[in-house]
């Protein structure tokens, strides 16, 4: 086994380091939900109605489903680029799962009232049950549980993305509504 100082210096010769085992047990994927896998059924506690329900059962033929935080500068603007289109279409079936204190989720719910559906869930919960690296993240999911659209969204071209697949499959989408 070399120590430090060598590696350095076998680095600084761009000598190949063939029994370097450092990145060994580093993994070399992130382990995410992908297009074509089954979203997840799990517990959800809604606040306001207080009482646990599925994510599977807020799905109807589609659901936007959309990973946030309070905490997170870009999920402040993914919120704005959801508020924007929810305000002017109706749509789309969009699950909000936000990561917030009590009183902050409170403000959001009541801003999107009907517009989007908005859960408390914390982002450990995120990790653990809907393998969430970053935020915000979003899914587009249509009523067999098959997730076809997911990534990130910080302006509305990057949330047609993830619409566009689902309106799609589900017969709903042309270039000029998605586009609007």
């Amino acid at each position: 086994m070399m120590n430090r100082n060598e590696a350095i210096d076998r680095k600084e010769q761009h000598v190949p380091l063939e029994d370097d085992n450092f990145f060994k047990d580093v993994p070399m994927e992130l382990d995410l939900l992908n297009v074509g896998e089954l979203l997840p059924n799990v517990d959800i506690y809604d606040v306001n109605a207080e009482k646990t329900v599925q994510l599977h059962d807020l799905i109807t033929d589609h659901m936007i489903l959309i990973l946030s935080s309070t905490s997170c500068d870009l999920c402040q603007t993914t919120l704005e680029v959801v508020d924007e289109y929810t305000s002017a279409h109706s749509d789309m079936n969009i699950v909000i799962l936000i990561d917030a204190e009590e009183d902050e989720y409170h403000v959001v719910r009541s801003y999107f009232g009907e517009r989007a559906r908005t859960f408390l869930v914390t982002i450990p919960q995120m990790i653990r049950d809907l393998k969430m690296k970053l935020l915000p993240m979003a899914f587009g999911v249509l009523a067999s549980k098959e997730i076809v659209s997911t990534h990130g969204i910080n302006n509305m071209n990057m949330f047609h993305q993830i619409l566009a697949p689902v309106k799609s499959r589900l017969g709903t989408g042309n270039e000029a509504a998605l586009n609007d």
